[in-house]
């Protein structure tokens, strides 16, 4: 079963050598501000990033409003990976390590 995290928590995952923070939202968006170090692949795209995520690190999804992030996760831990979803989307992120504008 896959997990959730809290917007208070993500900060405790950005940069660790263990995890990969994927951020499913448009690239427009994506472009205007994001968590530092994610990687965007927009939820539509989302089936190639088995190919370049090593199944032995964490994967943390988030998105608008926690939807998309929720069913990203779902479809991972499905395929065998440690899957995460922001639960209530970045909209709602206050921490330190946003990159861009709100």
């Amino acid at each position: 079963m896959f997990e959730t995290i809290s917007v208070k928590e993500l900060d405790e995952f950005v940069e660790k050598s263990y995890c990969e923070i994927v951020d499913l939202r448009t690239k427009e968006k994506y472009l205007k501000g994001h968590i530092k170090g994610a990687i965007n692949c927009t939820f539509d795209r989302i089936e190639g990033l088995d190919c370049i995520i090593n199944k032995e690190k964490m994967i943390i999804f988030y998105c608008d409003r926690g939807g998309n992030s929720l069913l990203a996760a779902k479809r991972f831990d499905e395929m065998g990976y440690q899957a995460v979803s922001l639960v209530g989307g970045i909209g709602l992120y206050r921490g330190n390590n946003w990159i861009g504008r709100k």
